[in-house]
C-alpha cells in the first residue's frame, strides 16, 4: 500500500513538474515574442528618425546656402526636435534592452529551478525504487519465516497425533 501511495505521489509530482515546466516555457516564449516585436518597432522608429535627421540636415544645408536665416532657424529647430526624438528612441531601446536582460535572467533562474525540480523528481523516483526493493525483501523474509513456522507447527501436529495414537 505504501509502495502504491509512493508511486501515485511520484506520478503526481511528475505531472505537476511537467505542467509547471510547460507553463514557464509558454510564458517565456510569449515574453520573448513581445520584447522582440517591441525592439523591432523601436529599431524601425530609430531608422526613420535617422532618415528624418538626414533629410533635415540636407534641407538645412540647402537653406543655409540660400542665406535664408528664417528658414535656417526653423530647420534648426526641427533638427533639434529630431535629435531629441532620436535620443528618446535610444533611451527606449536601452530600456527594452534592460528589460530583455532581466527577462533572460529570469528565464535562466526558471531554468535552474526546473532543473532542481527535475533532480528532486529523479531522487524521489530513486527513493520509491529503494522502498520497493526493501518492501519486496521484507515480504520475502516474512514469507520464509511464515513457511518455517507452518512447517514447525505441522511437525508438532504430526508428533502430537503420533503420541495420541501411542497413548490410546
Amino acid at each position: 500500500a505504501e509502495l502504491n501511495a509512493a508511486r501515485a505521489e511520484r506520478d503526481e509530482l511528475s505531472k505537476e513538474v511537467t505542467a509547471k515546466l510547460n507553463e514557464m516555457t509558454r510564458q517565456r516564449k510569449a515574453l520573448s515574442k513581445r520584447l522582440n516585436a517591441k525592439i523591432s518597432s523601436l529599431e524601425a522608429d530609430l531608422v526613420k528618425a535617422r532618415q528624418e535627421v538626414e533629410t533635415s540636415n540636407s534641407v538645412a544645408r540647402s537653406l543655409e546656402e540660400d542665406s535664408s536665416k528664417e528658414f535656417a532657424v526653423k530647420i534648426s529647430a526641427e533638427l533639434n526636435a529630431a535629435r531629441a526624438e532620436k535620443d528618446a528612441l535610444r533611451k527606449d531601446v536601452t530600456m527594452m534592452t534592460v528589460r530583455l536582460d532581466k527577462a533572460t535572467r529570469r528565464e535562466e533562474n526558471l531554468s535552474a529551478k526546473i532543473s532542481s525540480l527535475e533532480a528532486e523528481l529523479l531522487e524521489s523516483k530513486r527513493e520509491v525504487e529503494t522502498l520497493s526493493c526493501v518492501a519486496k525483501s521484507k515480504e520475502d523474509d516474512l514469507s520464509k519465516e511464515i513457511a518455517l513456522k507452518v512447517e514447525a507447527l505441522e511437525a508438532k501436529l504430526v508428533e502430537s497425533k503420533q503420541k495420541d495414537q501411542l497413548n490410546s
